[in-house]
């Protein structure tokens, strides 16, 4: 599996596999005190099944996912 950010406002840092699960670790966003409330990479190739992955270091206390925003993906076929 290949993860891309290298493309406007991407932001993955690094991807790493461990056992059946893949951890990203995000750049901070611009302009804040070390944390991160998006993400926005590719994944190829894309028709590989389910994956799960881990955002290690993905939001900052009191934002939007305490009040119900969830994740949106968006997938090409």
């Amino acid at each position: 599996m290949v993860f891309d950010s290298r493309f406007e406002c991407g932001n993955l840092s690094l991807a790493s596999k461990i056992e059946n699960q893949f951890f990203l670790l995000l750049h901070n966003d611009v302009n804040t005190s070390g944390y991160t409330n998006w993400f926005y990479f590719s994944v190829e190739p894309k028709k590989l099944g389910k994956q799960k992955f881990a955002i290690l270091n993905y939001g900052k206390a009191g934002w939007a996912f305490s009040n119900g925003t969830g994740i949106c993906c968006r997938v090409e076929n």
